[in-house]
């Protein structure tokens, strides 16, 4: 909430410092959107004088978005890197220029991946240029339950917490709940197979575990609930042998549904 407020102020004051020469403009193009559906943001800048102005970054950064939802912040691009480097923005007299920026719907969630996307509800975007001088445009936008992605699924792997295990979420992004009915207790596949680092796609499975006891079970996901299974492997193949250390691609999905809310991740495995 704090950092929500701060925007808020910071906004006021570069409204006043430009009052006389620019008036600043955010514009989605759309205020509704549907689950995954890319939340296109313009920020613009109408030049009220009669001589070019120039605006300069310190960085390739030019143009920052942030997004909140009930005060906090869940998605900012100044996670990603930029290049350290000056650059301008020339806007000429009398006319207006804009600065575009496509959201994915992605949030962060303390992982070491960006690839969590956000529920279905009402959120506020932030945008502001990145001068230091600029005020921050803000506007609320609506991300329905419509769309295929209501149950996101995503594997997890981090070798340096620990080497051995494998997440896989599942995601409800929306007020409905979902039911799974399993033949055993097992719910979650889990494969590696090979993986082409120049062609960027995987091959061959070289190890797979899908076995579980027979006792029927059940997986209940009530509204914006999350579902998680570990999957622990000794990173060996087939045959017992450990793997050598390499690029892979692991896979995890529901067993026995379709869909089967399969995903993958490439992992690189380091005895």
């Amino acid at each position: 909430m704090l950092s929500f407020l701060r925007d808020l102020q910071m906004s006021m004051w570069g409204e006043v410092r430009f009052d006389d020469k620019l008036t600043f403009d955010l514009k989605p193009r759309k205020k509704v959107v549907n689950l995954d559906e890319p939340v296109d943001l313009q920020y613009i800048v109408l030049n009220r004088s009669d001589r070019e102005i120039t605006m300069s970054f310190p960085s390739s950064a030019q143009r920052g978005v942030k997004i909140y939802r009930d005060g906090e912040i869940i998605f900012s691009t100044a996670a990603f890197a930029s290049l350290g480097v000056i650059t301008s923005w020339e806007i000429p007299a009398w006319s207006a220029k804009s600065k575009e920026y496509a959201w994915d719907h992605s949030s962060f969630d303390g992982s070491m991946y960006h690839d969590r996307k956000v529920n279905s509800g009402t959120y506020t975007v932030i945008q502001y240029l990145q001068n230091g001088n600029s005020p921050y445009q803000a506007t609320e936008i609506t991300i329905t339950e419509q769309g295929e992605q209501k149950l996101q699924p995503r594997v997890l792997y981090n070798r340096f917490d620990d080497p051995f295990a494998f997440s896989y979420e599942l995601n409800n992004r929306i007020s409905e709940p979902f039911e799974f009915d399993f033949s055993s207790n097992r719910k979650v596949g889990f494969q590696i197979r090979e993986y082409d680092t120049q062609s960027q796609t995987p091959g061959q499975v070289i190890y797979s575990n899908t076995s579980g006891e027979a006792h029927p079970a059940n997986l209940n996901l009530d509204a914006f609930e999350e579902y998680t299974w570990t999957e622990t492997w000794d990173l060996t193949g087939f045959d017992g042998i450990p793997l050598p250390n390499d690029f892979y691609w692991a896979e995890m999905w529901l067993i026995g549904h379709e869909p089967d809310y399969r995903a993958g991740r490439r992992v690189f495995i380091q005895q």
